[in-house]
């Protein structure tokens, strides 16, 4: 992506055949002047689980051992390995999140201290999972830590947050969170030099949709009191020390409400979780992602976090005065490991590329993709450590999308669109040659019979036309023609495929420069960039 002087430099290439159709529909789209929201300066994340190899979910078992060794979990995955090590190094940097259903399960190793047994993760069909136990022990955090730093990711990690509670039924605990064994790992951490962006605690433990656990309100809130309480006498309270974020369960507004106040404003990021398609034994689940309909639980489920939190901030509950970061620290669409052919497929892209327009208008610090690898939603194949399409599309959002947002709408409910001030620079200064008040758009085709051809791109205030501009064109298509279950996908009909050797493409633009139609193919979908829109907002 060296785009430096391509625009003065190139001759204008008009779209090909396979961009255009007779039953092209027009859309118009309306570009607003003005910023709307900011996401943090690494919104994207992915994570890595705690499964072990034998998670099995309706008799597939997305989570086991791989041709090449462990299976790609937390103690297991395997970092040396070449393939996964050129992926981490396309995608960083970016914020990796450690966490899980397990992590409330998993002891830390604590040497020298006969009291704590650190046991790993066995099979016990009495348990919530079908496994008990785990063990984080500190060679392995110290891997796995260093990594992150030499590879250019912030580490954020999720502690035990049932350590010293009692199960009694169903998901009912008695007792009160024991933070010992969580304490020593973040002394180990702190005394061994050892990177970490955020701590987490507990993962989906309230709330209606707590799985586990249904913990009240008040004691999780407490709960992260005494977890700031930590950090604070272990980092102080400078720029140097980890981010506490949570609670990280699904949005649940009169438990939240009752948290927030509780938490007495330790929090720096308000997590949530969502599984907005379903489960992933769901037999219309593919139906459903091309549907554009699906967009409405995560719109809701945006909207209603963002406006919950402005409200409790107005209204200095908890004491707070400032609103905290939003985070959406777990989404991988279709819980209990995805749907292998859909949620690892070019099918993803019209759920997962809306999603991180959703968030990102309204105002999102962080998006976590479940997973990095492991399951059938990964952004990489576990097996071959090679990228799904999704991979392909989080990539080009975190080069393209910039921090700030603008308000975009569609004439058609059928062609999703969001538009952010174009991407500043970056670790391969792919975009410093653009001039200041660049705009990138995202465009979906959800049409299944029609392309749709842009007739208007007109900015507001200005009522200029963008449209005319030149432009730069990243339109994606299934690698199987007709078929939206492509393992690959085609970047302006070339593969975005990655050699043996992990050599990854160098997914160059369509440079068309002024006149030229505008036209998404059929179920499609794409990021253009304006380098000349001179948006005032995006100087």
């Amino acid at each position: 992506m060296a785009l430096r002087g391509a625009l003065d430099g190139l001759l204008a290439l008009a779209p090909g055949p396979a961009f255009k159709a007779p039953t092209a529909q027009v859309i118009n789209l309306s570009l607003g002047a003005n910023i709307i929201a900011r996401t943090g300066e690494d919104y994207i994340c992915a994570t890595t689980d705690w499964w072990p190899p034998n998670k099995c979910d309706y008799g597939i078992c997305a989570w086991s051992n791989t041709p090449y060794g462990p299976n790609p979990s937390i103690p297991n995955l395997d970092l040396s390995q070449p393939l996964f090590k050129a992926a981490f190094d396309t995608l960083s940097p970016f914020i990796w999140r450690l966490g899980g259903s397990l992590q409330d399960d998993i002891t830390y190793e604590e040497p020298g201290n006969p009291a704590v047994v650190c046991p790993p993760i066995t099979d016990d069909p009495t348990a919530k999972w079908g496994f008990t136990g785990g063990c984080l022990n500190r060679s392995r955090w110290s891997e796995i830590a260093n990594f992150a730093k030499d590879h250019e990711a912030k580490l954020v990690f999720g502690l035990n947050g049932l350590k010293g509670r009692v199960h009694v039924e169903g998901k009912q605990w008695e007792g009160m969170w024991d933070q010992s064994n969580a304490k020593s790992l973040m002394t180990y951490t702190k005394e061994a030099g050892l990177p970490i962006y955020a701590w987490e605690l507990g993962n989906e433990l309230g709330g209606f949709n707590g799985i586990q656990a249904q913990l009240s309100a008040r004691d999780v809130g407490q709960d992260f009191v005494t977890l700031r309480g930590m950090v604070t006498e272990l980092w102080g309270e400078g720029e140097e020390a980890p981010l506490v974020v949570g609670p990280d369960t699904d949005l649940d507004i009169p438990w939240f409400t009752e948290f927030f106040e509780a938490a007495q404003g330790s929090l720096d990021g308000v997590a949530i979780h969502m599984y907005a398609l379903g489960a992933g034994v769901d037999p219309t689940l593919a139906g459903k992602i091309i549907n554009p309909s699906h967009m409405a639980k995560a719109t809701r489920t945006a909207e209603d976090l963002t406006q919950l939190m402005q409200g409790l901030v107005a209204k200095n509950v908890g004491g707070v005065e400032k609103m905290p970061q939003l985070w959406m620290g777990e989404d991988g669409g279709a819980y209990n490991s995805g749907q292998n052919g859909t949620t690892n497929r070019f099918t993803a892209g019209f759920w997962s590329l809306n999603e991180l327009g959703i968030f990102a208008k309204n105002g999102f610090t962080v998006y976590c993709r479940q997973t990095l690898l492991g399951g059938n939603y990964g952004l990489l194949d576990k097996d071959t450590l090679l990228p799904n399409p999704d991979f392909f599309n989080y990539l080009l959002f975190k080069r393209l999308m910039g921090r700030e947002v603008l308000r975009v709408e569609s004439s058609s409910p059928e062609v999703t669109v969001y538009a952010h001030c174009t991407r500043k620079g970056g670790k391969e200064d792919e975009l410093q040659g653009f001039e200041p008040g660049a705009v990138t758009v995202l465009i979906i085709n959800f049409m299944a019979q029609h392309d749709a051809q842009i007739g208007v791109l007109k900015l507001e205030g200005e009522w200029r036309d963008l449209l005319p501009e030149p432009r730069l064109e990243y339109t994606l298509t299934s690698g199987m023609p007709g078929k939206l279950n492509g393992t690959f996908s085609l970047l302006n009909g070339s593969p975005l495929q990655v050699s043996s050797e992990g050599v990854y493409p160098a997914m160059d633009p369509l440079v068309v420069k002024k006149g030229e139609d505008l036209v998404l193919p059929k179920q499609s979908y794409g990021f253009y960039v304006f380098p000349k829109a001179g948006v005032r907002a995006c100087m």
